[in-house]
């Protein structure tokens, strides 16, 4: 595998983890990002439902896996954009609003409410799916890339909810210590 279709897997596979964990916390906890949008736009709290932030949730699993066939790619990586756009377009308006609201982005349990954090993500997303239409490379290349997604999204997990791993794993070090 060259270095260019090596590079590109790892970033096509970043770009797929960040929408698969976003896609599954929202789909599984739809309620943290209701809020942060009923925050931003009360007036169509009506409209912003559960089913609403599923459907969106829907729509960036079903993109971050297209990005893992050569097949999907260049269509995907239009959506990556699309959503990218929406992603700092949301994070713009939470920004210039002073959204206090944890929207669940990203699959963040913390505080953290729509802000520069989303329009950068939203950039880069950009930024991958443009360049995703444009760069050829072997299709052999794409082998390692649901591999490599598995991995980051295994270590995204862990970084997102860290908080949670450390105090279970002081626990079991407590545990061990109070047994020997």
């Amino acid at each position: 595998m060259e270095l260019a279709g090596s590079t590109f897997v790892v970033l096509n596979s970043g770009a797929a983890t960040v929408l698969l964990q976003a896609g599954l916390y929202k789909f599984a906890v739809p309620a943290p990002l209701r809020r942060a949008l009923v925050e931003l736009a009360p007036g169509y709290s009506g409209a912003i439902g559960d089913g609403l932030i599923r459907v969106v949730a829907a729509v960036e699993i079903l993109v971050g896996v297209a990005l893992l066939t050569p097949v999907t790619r260049v269509p995907a990586a239009i959506a990556a954009s699309v959503l990218g756009a929406a992603f700092a377009a949301l994070g713009v308006a939470g920004w210039l609003r002073r959204s206090a609201a944890p929207c669940g982005c990203l699959g963040a349990t913390g505080s953290r409410s729509l802000g520069l954090v989303n329009v950068a993500v939203g950039l880069l997303l950009i930024l991958f799916g443009v360049s995703g239409t444009v760069v050829t490379f072997p299709d052999g290349s794409y082998r390692l890339g649901p591999v490599l997604t598995a991995l980051f999204l295994l270590l995204l997990c862990v970084w997102m909810n860290r908080g949670v791993a450390l105090h279970l794993l002081r626990r079991k070090a407590a545990a061990r210590i109070g047994d020997g």
